[in-house]
């Protein structure tokens, strides 16, 4: 009868399936990964990054964001004027506007006049400039408001409301989010304070749905708004938009290999193999990298083996 010593230190021997079942899957991986990339370069070649984009509208968020982080750093020089007024009053809606025209977005669909807060740019663009018109055309302007249960993402626009002495809500400053600080607090890029001050990054406190939303500008009060799918497809183009959703087909195939691919280990055992793979690594160097992360180190080592056997 055989010790319970010498059965823990024999190791199980790895089933020919399973290690010819592994092999084939992240041949398939490198394939896919392969696919990817390549989708991700059309798009990049067609003025979108969509390595971590999911969607439309955060390729239009990231290139928002982007630009706002470059125009903060150069201070008062990086603020944005407002077109046709020689006193550049009531900047925060003309940058906002500006910055989200260059992600893409159009607001072609608005109406108004210089007058009356629509003006038009070098380009040819419509641009929104003061926050009362871009309040009441809201449904033109290719944003919706978000519901109190709907957390803000960078690129989403934020208008801050006061009351006047009706008691009537008035809209008075616009920002759009750049990133989420916790806590219901969110970074926000501010055109005014860049313009005005050189200082182009805020802060802003969500308050809807609670009581402080409804005491005016003491609170903040705020409404913060997403571009809708239609939108943000049109700001990056059909062909950019179809990118987006082959990659999000391969994301998911790629993650359900992961998930499977080495039966009972970790993805970063499968991720060390695929990195040592994709770069062309020596079998040893693989073998080095991947079994301090194996829970079978037998079963990993030969997987490795058969992968470098049928040629990497």
């Amino acid at each position: 009868m055989a010790s319970r010593y010498t059965e823990t230190l024999s190791p199980p021997t790895p089933e020919p399936k399973s290690v010819s079942s592994a092999v084939a899957k992240l041949r398939q991986y490198l394939t896919k990964a392969d696919e990817f990339n390549s989708i991700v370069e059309k798009a990049k070649a067609g003025g979108a990054d969509i390595t971590m984009a999911t969607d439309p509208r955060s390729v239009v968020a990231s290139r928002m964001v982007a630009e706002a982080k470059e125009r903060t750093k150069k201070g008062k020089s990086g603020g944005i004027p407002v077109i046709g007024d020689p006193l550049n009053q009531n900047t925060c809606a003309a940058g906002v506007c500006t910055i989200a025209a260059n992600a893409g977005v159009s607001f072609d669909k608005m109406s108004g006049t210089l007058h009356t807060g629509l003006a038009t740019d070098e380009k040819g663009r419509k641009i929104p400039q003061y926050n009362p018109l871009f309040s009441a055309q809201l449904g033109k302007s290719g944003y919706t408001e978000l519901k109190p249960d709907e957390k803000p993402m960078p690129g989403d626009l934020v208008q801050y409301f006061e009351a006047n002495d009706t008691g009537a809500m008035n809209p008075y400053h616009l920002e759009f989010v750049t990133g989420d600080k916790g806590g219901g607090r969110y970074e926000t890029f501010n055109n005014y304070g860049l313009f005005n001050e050189g200082k182009g990054q805020s802060e802003v406190m969500d308050v809807r749905g609670t009581n402080a939303s409804e005491r005016g500008r003491a609170s903040t009060m705020n409404r913060f708004y997403r571009l809708t799918p239609e939108a943000a497809k049109a700001a990056v183009g059909e062909e950019n938009a179809k990118f987006i959703d082959q990659a999000n087909v391969l994301r998911n195939e790629l993650g359900s290999i992961r998930q499977t691919g080495l039966d009972g280990e970790s993805q970063d055992t499968f991720a060390v193999i695929f990195g040592g793979l994709k770069n062309k690594q020596p079998k040893e160097q693989v073998l080095k990298n991947a079994l301090p992360f194996a829970k079978n180190k037998e079963y990993v080592k030969a997987v490795i083996n058969e992968l470098y056997a049928q040629g990497n």
